[in-house]
């Protein structure tokens, strides 16, 4: 077979695997699941997905809407349930078939999970292939995504949040939070309360008020501001810079390192104890608790507002 012809038939193929993708993409989501549970507030959700999108939101009723959509292909793949056992909840969409079948035969498959609860409810999501969407919950939550983000609005409680290769989103959260990513950024807008964030990989930005705040990166920025009584903060880094603004009338114990870069604080300093071009260790409007902030790769700004 000469070499044109071998051309000819690789972009044949090509065009081909093409046209497939696309007719696959442009397949509809249909319903293969729409169920709904009588339960009170302050009730259990479990979700276990081997694939697909998870979004929760609330209402006024006193029950537990489930209704999941999928390709045909998820359909013939993965099997599907949501069942009832007292003020509990569990939704399940697993995929069918043997251990290899589950690694190699997986294409093309796309699930949504779409679920409407009672405000005061705990949910504990799992996912290994999509994003998780939550909005306006109160309660215990737990979410965990292998695939995709994780954005959370309006909702209040204590929420830990896990994803390894995705974004995380947190807004206008009360309550005691953690959230961590492997391969994202975090986002953190007007929280109130203690709040933990790690990414092994991304930039980290927190507006929050009236708690603890620590936040580490192995691979970007973190920025931070913050309104209310200092409770502390810790914010590290390996590869990036700092910056933090804070209320002027704080009272702290500032602790600012680097090895890579400069450290410049301009809040009002009652002691000094230590001041050089890469550390800064002094006491802020009579002292308080501490705000750490350390980088070994750039460099850190404290200011006020």
């Amino acid at each position: 077979m000469s070499l044109n012809i071998k051309s000819v038939l690789l972009y044949a193929l090509f065009i081909l695997l093409g046209t497939a993708i696309c007719s696959v993409r442009a397949e509809e989501r249909k319903v293969v699941l729409d169920k709904k549970f009588a339960v009170e507030s302050g009730g259990k959700l479990a979700v276990d997905a081997s694939s697909g999108d998870v979004i929760i939101n609330t209402w006024d009723k006193k029950e537990v809407l489930v209704k999941i959509l999928a390709t045909d292909r998820a359909a013939e793949k993965m099997e599907f349930s949501a069942e009832q056992s007292g003020n509990s909840i569990k939704v399940t969409a697993r995929k069918r078939g043997s251990f290899l079948k589950k690694m190699f035969d997986w294409n093309n498959v796309s699930v949504r999970i779409e679920i409407a609860l009672p405000r005061n409810f705990d949910p504990d999501v799992v996912t290994s292939g999509g994003d998780i969407k939550i909005k306006d919950v109160n309660g215990e939550m737990r979410l965990r995504t292998s695939g995709g983000d994780v954005d959370v609005y309006g909702s209040a409680g204590d929420m830990r949040v896990s994803t390894s290769g995705g974004d995380i989103g947190v807004n206008g959260f009360k309550g005691v939070f953690s959230v961590s990513t492997s391969g994202g950024d975090i986002k953190v807008i007007d929280t109130y309360g203690d709040v933990t964030a790690s990414t092994s990989g991304g930039d980290i930005e927190i507006n929050s008020n009236d708690g603890v705040v620590k936040a580490s990166t192995s691979g970007g920025d973190i920025k931070a501001e913050y309104k209310g009584v200092n409770k502390g903060f810790n914010l590290t880094t390996t590869g990036g810079d700092i910056q933090l603004i804070v209320p002027s009338a704080i009272k702290c114990n500032v602790r600012l390192a680097t090895t890579g870069g400069d450290v410049n604080c301009s809040l009002n300093i009652t002691k000094s104890v230590k001041i050089s071009s890469s550390k800064f260790e002094a006491e802020v409007n009579g002292g308080g608790e501490d705000i750490r902030c350390t980088t070994t790769g750039g460099d850190v700004s404290v200011k006020s507002r």
